[in-house]
């Protein structure tokens, strides 16, 4: 008998030690967690590889055109940008991607939750120039969202450019209107044709990507003279 409590005992002690109660059906039923959800920044830009990807420009019209794109270190890419002249139709270029879009999808990518696009725009050099002979130039450019399968592209915020030291980087940022969207790019004009000259022009543009761009601007119109 002693024996039999002894057993018993040390029975009792183990199941205490260890925590565990085989008799309870309630203590073995899987513990259930809320999942964890993570939201989008509130700003969409485009990394590396997808600004590599941008493939067309205005096809439909004169105006510039890409001749080099290249992925650069640190991140971002460098467009070389041909302008033939200074005249209205030449001092312009749309580059876009217009890759399969949809409602909340671009290119098969989930587009909800973000509020506005933003890329991050340095102008390298004019003509092959960096610094003080050709500050007089400057140049537009925007990020643009285009909400429609038509080529139709939206407003945007022009930001201004040029050699003159601080205006060499700025962030263009477009307010998301609808999560109907088709193509996504940028724009760049010369902003100042007076000061280009008639000749041709070649421009080396930065592209990156931004985040925390901060409150949405003012937008206005693509093709609206500044």
């Amino acid at each position: 008998m002693k024996n039999g409590i002894l057993i018993v005992s040390v029975f009792a002690l183990l199941i205490s030690l260890t925590g565990c109660d085989s008799l309870s059906t309630k203590d073995s039923e899987p513990l259930e967690y809320e999942p964890i959800v993570t939201h989008p920044s509130k700003t969409l830009t485009l990394p590396q590889n997808q600004l590599m990807a941008l493939d067309w420009h205005s096809p439909h019209r004169r105006g510039g055109r890409i001749d080099n794109k290249r992925m650069v270190a640190g991140g971002g890419v460098e467009f070389d940008i041909y302008f033939p002249s200074s005249d209205p139709r030449d001092n312009e270029v749309t580059y876009v991607s217009s890759g399969e879009g949809g409602f909340g999808i671009l290119s098969g990518r989930n587009i909800w939750g973000y509020e506005r696009f933003s890329l991050k725009f340095t102008l390298v050099s004019i003509n092959g120039k960096t610094g003080a002979p050709e500050m007089g130039k400057k140049l537009m450019v925007g990020a643009l969202i285009g909400p429609t399968s038509t080529g139709k592209l939206s407003v945007y915020e022009p930001v201004i450019l040029s050699l003159d030291g601080p205006e060499k980087v700025a962030v263009s940022t477009t307010t998301m209107r609808s999560k109907k969207v088709y193509q996504i790019g940028f724009h760049a004009r010369m902003d100042n044709p007076m000061e280009w000259g008639k000749s041709s022009a070649m421009v080396r543009l930065r592209v990156e990507p931004v985040e925390n761009a901060g409150p949405v601007p003012e937008m206005v119109p693509l093709g609206t003279k500044q």
